[in-house]
């Protein structure tokens, strides 16, 4: 049972029972469990979208997927694109992230190490 005790919800996806070292190691087993999701027998399609995208791009093209894939017309209206300065990020902490993140698996929904 889920408890402040035991938060099994934290622990390593490969049966040891261990916990993640890092929030990185968990978001790389997070994405990979998401992205398998499109291998379930009832799963019709699998759209991965990055937020900066829709902020970038808006939201009009998601949606027509949507539309197409599943056949229902939507009811909302798209937002647009948003022009929005990219933040400032420590450099301490862009050299962290560098050297921990899985880019493997970063690199299946889209990102790539700063160069």
């Amino acid at each position: 049972s889920m408890s402040g005790q035991e938060p099994f919800y934290e622990l390593r996806n490969d049966g040891s029972g261990m916990p993640y070292s890092t929030i990185v190691q968990m978001r790389s087993d997070k994405i990979r469990n998401f992205l398998d999701v499109s291998d379930w027998d009832w799963v019709v399609d699998l759209l991965s979208v990055r937020y900066e995208d829709l902020v970038h791009d808006g939201t009009a093209s998601m949606i027509e997927y949507i539309e197409k894939v599943s056949g229902i017309k939507a009811k909302c209206k798209p937002y647009p694109p948003q022009d929005r300065s990219p933040r400032e990020l420590d450099a301490e902490f862009v050299e962290w992230i560098s050297e921990h993140v899985d880019w493997d698996t970063e690199k299946i929904i889209g990102y790539e190490r700063r160069k």
